[in-house]
């Protein structure tokens, strides 16, 4: 089959959409990606590409590239800018560049949704069908840093969404525990499959990339509570410091913080005026070296703040942490807490509960190495019976072939 991915986010990006791309490229499907130029997440166009349309091969991908405004700073303003220069010029030009049959349009939705709107333009040129992969809920996710407040823009954000919902053949889901707010939006529940997400290869496989050992050889030896991934205004960052101030004098307690993102500054700014010694930024780290750091902590941290949606979704560093076969501390609320829980993979905890993770962090250090281990192996043992690329590209697939029929 012919199938196109419509993503504002792609390779040399770090996305899931990547490694699915590369999945069904391996099941014999020719795969062509509609997306933006790589600038996530330091908001800067990535070196070596221009503003302009562009073609390039990602191993056997074909990749046909939207000129976009970069996200910048990440302000309102720049988002805005951003998802709007996307969704307005790739329905533009799109229609003009795509040449040929194209038999099913997949759509990578996380934030923007704004993307799909392409995507229809082109479903009704191509008379495809669509697969909406639903990453964050909106008009709920635009609302949820209280950064947009306009009652209007939220009710023509909702207009959009019920359209996009209206306007999609299967509405695929990473949470279960998303299908009420989708359905309340205007999703159709015949639409509507789980379709969760997974971890990256390497984190099942044995270390193979030290390169970054250099770097862990310098940290001072202790038990190690590492967060990885976005450091964003949902992530509860705070939280996390206030602990680790409140653990500074247990000195065998440390904090490894890999990432980068909004609150990036404000955590490097406490961390100096609080001279918290116990707190390691890396910054961000390539994803190949991801599978060293994990193997050198003793406990992987997940946490979201204290929001509605949040509870509703589950962050996807949860199943690289599950499969790495390491403790986890979950910080979170609904969905990810009820995953760890029935995982035995870890404690989860109240999000933005300090006491909370204080409590979690002393009594997992409390733990016989034994016991950790197992506790690993629970999170590893549940990621391959729920979350394995292999299983969801199957179910994908599936549904590709069941559609042959769908009007468009």
């Amino acid at each position: 089959m012919n199938i196109l991915i419509v993503s504002q986010y792609f390779w040399p990006e770090n996305f899931k959409i990547n490694d699915l791309a590369e999945a069904l490229d391996g099941i014999d499907h020719n795969v062509t990606v509609l997306t933006g130029l790589p600038n996530y997440p330091e908001g800067k166009i990535y070196k070596g590409y221009q503003w302009r349309v562009s073609k390039e091969k990602y191993k056997n991908i074909n990749i046909i590239r939207i000129p976009i405004i970069p996200r910048g700073n990440a302000s309102n303003i720049r988002l805005f800018l951003n998802y709007l220069s996307f969704a307005v010029l790739a329905t533009i030009i799109s229609p003009f560049i795509i040449k040929g049959k194209i038999d099913k349009i997949f759509i990578y939705g996380g934030s923007p949704l704004t993307k799909a709107i392409p995507a229809i333009v082109l479903k009704k040129i191509k008379k495809a069908p669509i697969f909406l992969w639903i990453l964050d809920l909106w008009p709920e996710s635009v609302f949820v840093n209280n950064r947009i407040k306009s009652k209007i823009i939220f009710i023509l954000i909702r207009v959009m969404t019920r359209f996009i919902y209206r306007n999609s053949d299967y509405i695929l889901l990473q949470s279960q525990a998303m299908i009420e707010p989708v359905i309340a939006n205007g999703g159709d529940q015949d639409k509507l499959v789980y379709f969760p997400s997974w971890a990256e290869d390497q984190f099942l496989d044995t270390v193979k990339d030290y390169s970054d050992k250099p770097k862990i050889d310098l940290l001072p030896d202790g038990f190690y509570i590492t967060f990885a991934g976005n450091i964003g205004e949902g992530q509860d960052i705070e939280t996390i410091v206030d602990a680790a101030d409140e653990l500074k004098h247990e000195t065998a307690i440390h904090w490894l913080i890999l990432g980068f993102g909004s609150k990036y500054d404000w955590l490097l700014d406490n961390i100096k005026s609080r001279k918290l010694d116990n707190i390691h930024v890396m910054g961000k780290r390539p994803l190949e070296s991801m599978p060293m750091y994990f193997e050198f902590s003793d406990i992987l941290l997940a946490s979201l703040k204290k929001k509605e949606i949040y509870a509703l979704t589950l962050p996807g560093k949860v199943q690289s942490y599950m499969a790495s076969a390491k403790p986890i501390i979950a910080m979170i609320d609904g969905e990810s807490s009820r995953i760890i829980n029935e995982s035995k993979s870890g404690i989860s905890v109240e999000s933005e509960s300090k006491e909370g993770l204080i409590r979690a962090v002393k009594e997992m250090k409390a733990m016989t190495s034994s016991d950790l281990e197992k506790m690993g192996k629970n999170g590893r043992n549940y990621y391959l019976n729920h979350f394995q690329l292999k299983t969801s590209l199957e179910k994908l697939d599936g549904l590709f072939k069941d559609s042959s029929n769908v009007s468009s």
